[in-house]
């Protein structure tokens, strides 16, 4: 069968669930078109629209004809249904309303319109009683009010059925009180009121006033306790005790519930208007604490009319097929509507005799009713014009964004960028735009779903869904900060630490018989798309992350070898769990992808320990250090809370505020505690790095405590879902989120895992491959110490040349892998591998799709004639592609006796920032020192031996710099040391560097410098390129504050000083080199001889540094 037509089967068994007419594949909301009008109610009743009210809210009532008016809601009634195939309204629904006045085209002063209003909790009645539950989202039910066009529906009038011998004169009714004011976890959807407990008070009074009671029915009593010992709660009613409810104990512990409810039903007795009731707590201990969820009393009550609007039922209707009901003090001007189907009430006829109405009706179920007389009702609350819409109309796409209309613009910034650079289809819609249309204007998390999935099974593309604002555990705003933008799914369970959650995954769950979500395994639902969110807050943060997502995607400062290395950092203890699980899961990669590999175990650092703490400041820099030379992927495992890893405090806030990674982002994946807890207050750590500058491009990260266990089975499932996107160009976040969760399920604790990121987003996997002529064979070659090796290779495209290829390529040849050993600090040791020693560097220029490598082997090898790894990157900026590749079957090993003798040292000049340096002189504190090596044989990087390579001594502290040298490019022989001395303190300083030659013939220079306390930019090897030039003039510069931005100013003068052209720029997150082209065509006067000067200011302190030059214009 073809795809249309599957396709079109879908679409019509998805209509025909929804209720909708199937022809209608293309739907249109009702809010398309015509002027319409938002109102809203808190209480079931009668509301009035007048002919004031409707012109204040914008109703041109001089010229419309009410005939026209139209009321459109779904009534309120409890949330939405969260199993996919239950019934509900597939768009606003017009209501039936009545029209008082004399029903012509002229709106008359006297005339006006009456509605039935719905409260939006859930209160039903049926024969054994009624069914209570306070709306989690939202405290108000809206409708719709428009006018012109056709006849509005009007409540229609039925006659009263057969009287009936029987009659009903009495009504049930419930008193209810509760009070949402905390929630205990900060998780979950069940909210408590009053506190009972030593501190607050160990009783809680509440009285309920009605009147005509005739009894007392049933108590009801619902509260949620937190004690070590037994304990109980009495319930009096009236200073009659009527049942005593029994709580019982949990211990107290760090992954132990925080509460566990009770409720209970008692039996009443008594006829009094005024009920007076009475919780007490009692506890052994005096430390335990007691919440109210929420109590009833239910009453049976005399059906006589009182004025204003009376709401009954009775459940005694329910043994007849038709009931009379008699209603006693009624007046002449009376109505009865049944308001069962509140959307479409219908007035019943009624007689009356002697003050008493009487009207008969069918009551084969609970029926609910509202009399009423007279023309004083309340209005609706107004909440303004709604603009037209009909984002059911826009299902043919790739991609949903789904933005709080505060963040609209840069949403829809991200949706064009998407459209232009990754030729995605992405419909932006914001959440009132879908609540209107899914859920009558009301906030529900249903709704978005019900919207996702109605673009998946219409529009048959759907992969992703972006949901661009934070969200909040609170979803009525009750305390501040206010960050409940677009909501995210709240568990049932409230009360456990663990298996209370909070998940983005419920709105990729689309089939059928999902939605309900049970909180076990037999609720491990499937998600159809991807999902992820961007949390955040301000309109400021929304630019920052969307400035990050387009410039991680599309701008060639990003590339380097870093997008073909991944690191795991592991915690210690726990019998060297979260290391073995590093270490199964690093193998992956390694087997797979060819990715190069960093470990950062915990265990194989010094930490100091105290008293109170255990830190490891080595750890620490060497995580930060390796998040700023960049990575693809960061995998941590371990311990962790909200702001930080590790119980030794690593990566916190300060640390995240303090990366300068700004072209290095990489994506995070934390299998640690609630390190992504973004529906709390205040910002967690993965919100810290995705939100800032700089830090994280996204995060696979968890939202509440998890285990080490499942954490590793989800793990797992992401490698897979990782290494599919390696081979796979075509696949993005949110396919690698989606298959990670498909297939890591394990009940609710791995739902508290989240995409923070664009699922649009591709990760930066290189896109081409790279081939080796001398290594395109099964067969392993070998190396041997001073060997010189020349290697001719290619950037292939699925096997073909791409000869339009023309930039640099970074080869990096790695020793075998090293066995290392913990030092056993929480458990035993443990032996890893890890192939970090790298024995060459270097760069080479790739022309059409070609390119030559030439370096000879250092002396300082393992010898053992086993596989070694060359790692290659290759990028073309002006065609903005890049390439990588990983070979390994070459071996290491032996010693090329034929090389030539080398024992003169290498050539070493080290400098900061320029060449011209003079020793002694002042920096700022992010200066570049600069050590440049010159040696015919080449200069050796390798650790491996006596011999650690290039190390310096900066006063006593010894770094070692290997990994900071790349050779020149197309040229072995000499090469850079490029080393970036960041948040160096103000005073004196002297540097000593060390290294020497692939022989080890050893060569030593020192520098001395001062770090300013200043603000200080520096600026080196201006040039400007080509001059005399005819059109476009490049001007580059060197500076020492890369990852700031700088506003660059360029004024070009005439020789007589006039100011001839003048071009201010904005170079964002600044790479230390920047480039500046301008095209002069008709730019200038004339040509001849200029003077330019260049402004480069540093947006974070003011810092400014003047260049200026000559430069010719014409031939």
């Amino acid at each position: 069968m073809k795809r249309v037509d599957r396709l079109m089967i879908r679409q019509l068994f998805f209509l025909m669930a929804i209720g909708l007419s199937v022809p209608s594949l293309k739907a249109q909301s009702v809010l398309a078109i015509g002027n319409w009008y938002k109102v809203g109610v808190t209480q079931s009743g009668i509301y009035k629209l007048d002919r004031t009210f409707l012109s204040n809210i914008g109703v041109p009532v001089s010229s419309v004809d009410p005939r026209t008016i139209k009321v459109y809601g779904n009534g309120g009634g409890g949330i939405l249904p969260q199993l996919n195939s239950a019934p509900r309204p597939f768009d606003v629904q017009e209501n039936a309303i009545l029209e008082v006045g004399d029903s012509n085209s002229s709106f008359d002063s006297n005339e006006y319109f009456l509605f039935y209003g719905q409260s939006p909790d859930h209160l039903t009645w049926n024969d054994q009683g009624f069914s209570y539950e306070k709306n989690i989202y939202s405290d108000t039910t809206y409708y719709f009010i428009t006018y012109g066009g056709s006849l509005g529906q009007r409540i229609q009038t039925v006659a009263s059925e057969v009287e009936q011998e029987e009659k009903i004169t009495s009504y049930d009714d419930v008193f209810i009180h509760e009070i949402d004011e905390r929630n205990r976890l900060n998780s979950g959807r069940r909210w408590l009121g009053e506190s009972l407990s030593p501190a607050s008070g160990l009783s809680l009074e509440v009285t309920f006033t009605g009147s005509n009671i005739l009894s007392l029915d049933r108590a009801q009593l619902e509260v949620v306790g937190e004690s070590e010992n037994a304990a109980s709660v009495q319930m009096t009613v009236n200073d009659q005790v009527v049942g005593d409810l029994t709580i019982y104990p949990i211990k107290n512990g760090l992954y132990t519930p925080k509460g566990i409810p009770a409720s209970g039903a008692y039996a009443l007795s008594g006829a009094v208007n005024t009920i007076k009731t009475k919780l007490t707590f009692d506890d052994e201990d005096g430390l335990s604490i007691c919440y109210v969820d929420w109590f009833s009393v239910k009453v049976t009550r005399a059906l006589a009319y009182e004025g204003g609007v009376l709401s009954f039922r009775s459940l005694q209707s329910v043994n007849n097929a038709i009931s009379s009901f008699s209603i006693a003090n009624t007046p002449s001007n009376f109505a009865v509507w049944d308001v069962t189907e509140a959307t479409l009430p219908v007035r019943i006829t009624h007689s009356t005799a002697g003050g008493t109405a009487l009207f008969t009706t069918q009551t084969e179920e609970v029926k609910e009713f509202v009399a009423f007389s007279g023309a004083s009702f309340p209005a609706p609350t107004p909440f303004g014009r709604v603009p037209n819409q009909s984002i059911k109309s826009n299902t043919s796409v790739d991609a949903v964004i789904i933005v709080h209309p505060a963040f609209l613009e840069q949403a829809q910034r991200l949706a064009n960028f998407h459209a232009s650079h990754s030729n995605l289809s992405v419909a932006v819609v914001t959440t009132r735009q879908v609540y209107n249309e899914f859920s009558s204007g009301r906030q529900d998390v249903s709704a978005l779903r019900d919207y996702a999935r109605y673009v998946y099974e219409i529009g048959g593309t759907l992969k992703y869904l972006l949901l661009f604002g934070d969200a909040s555990y609170d979803y009525k705003n009750r305390s501040e900060p206010y960050n409940n933008f677009v909501p995210v799914y709240e568990s049932y369970e409230t009360f456990h630490p663990i298996y209370s959650y909070s998940s983005d995954d419920y709105y990729g769950f689309f089939d059928a018989d999902e939605g309900e979500w049970e909180e076990s395994v037999a609720g491990d639902h499937t998600m159809e798309i991807g999902v992820g969110r961007l949390p955040v807050k301000t309109l400021a943060e929304a630019k920052i992350v969307v400035d990050k997502i387009i410039r991680y995607a599309s701008n060639p400062s990003t590339f380097g070898p870093w997008r073909n290395k991944v690191v795991y950092v592991a915690d210690d203890g726990d019998g060297n769990l979260h290391q073995e699980h590093a270490e199964s899961l690093s193998d992956i990669v390694l087997n797979t992808t060819g990715q190069n590999v960093q470990k950062i175990y915990l265990d194989a650092f010094d930490q100091i320990v105290s008293p109170s703490s255990e830190k490891s400041p080595t750890l620490n820099r060497e995580l930060v250090k390796s998040i700023e030379n960049g990575a693809l992927l960061f995998n941590y495992i371990g311990h962790g809370s909200e702001f930080q890893w590790m119980d030794e405090q690593v990566l916190t806030s300060s640390e995240i505020f303090g990366l300068r990674n700004y072209q290095k982002l990489s994506i995070f994946v934390t299998a640690t505690c609630q390190f992504g807890r973004y529906d709390n207050a205040g910002n967690s750590g993965a919100e810290d790095l995705i939100l800032g500058e700089q830090g994280a491009i996204a995060l696979l990260t968890t939202t509440r405590l998890v285990f080490a266990n499942t954490n590793f089975f989800l793990n797992q499932a992401f490698h897979l879902g990782w290494v599919n996107a390696a081979i796979d160009p075509s696949r993005r976040l949110g396919d690698i989120l989606r298959d990670t969760k498909n297939n890591g399920l394990q009940g609710p604790v791995n739902r508290n895992f989240a995409l923070l990121g664009d699922p649009m987003l591709r990760p930066s996997f290189p896109e081409f491959d790279i081939t080796i002529d001398q290594l395109n064979t099964e067969e392993a070659v070998t190396w041997s110490a001073l060997e010189r090796i020349t290697l001719t290779g290619k950037i292939r495209q699925e096997g073909e040349i791409v000869t339009n290829f023309s930039g640099k390529i970074n080869a990096t040849l790695f020793d075998i892998p090293v066995k290392k050993i913990t030092k056993g600090q929480e458990s035993s040791t443990m032996i890893f591998e890890e192939q970090d020693n790298v024995l060459y560097r270097g760069e080479a220029t790739v022309t059409n799709g070609a390119f030559t490598l030439d370096f000879i082997v250092p002396k300082n090898i393992s010898y053992q004639n086993l596989e070694g790894r060359l790692s290659l990157y290759a990028w073309d900026n002006a065609l903005k592609k890049d390439a990588g590749a990983m070979l390994d079957n070459l071996l290491l090993g032996g010693t090329d006796h034929t090389a030539p003798d080398d024992t003169t040292p290498p050539a070493l000049k080290v400098y900061l920032n320029e060449p011209g340096f003079r020793n002694g002189g002042t920096v700022g504190p992010g200066a570049v020192l600069i050590a440049r090596f010159e040696d015919e044989s080449g200069i050796n990087i390798s650790n491996s031996g006596f011999d650690r390579g290039i190390t310096m001594d900066l006063n006593g502290q010894i770094i070692e710099l290997n990994q900071y040298y790349t050779a020149d490019t197309d040229t072995y022989q000499r090469g850079a040391v490029v080393y970036p001395l960041n948040d160096l303190a103000p005073g004196s300083y002297t540097a000593i560097i060390k290294g020497s030659d692939v022989y080890n013939n050893p060569v030593s220079k020192s520098v001395d410098f001062v770090v300013s306390n200043q603000p200080i930019l520096q600026t080196f090897n201006l040039k400007t390129y080509p001059n005399p030039a005819q059109t476009l003039v490049n001007f580059s510069f060197d500076h020492d504050r890369e990852g700031e931005s700088l506003i660059v100013d360029l004024v070009i003068y005439s020789m007589n000083g006039d100011e001839a052209f003048v071009e201010k720029s904005l170079v964002e997150y600044s790479p230390r080199s920047v480039l500046l082209t301008v095209d002069m065509t008709a730019k200038l006067p004339r040509d001849g001889m200029y003077v330019y000067r260049l402004a480069v200011k540093s947006t974070a302190d003011g810092a400014l540094r003047e260049l200026s030059g000559r430069l010719v214009i014409g031939n």
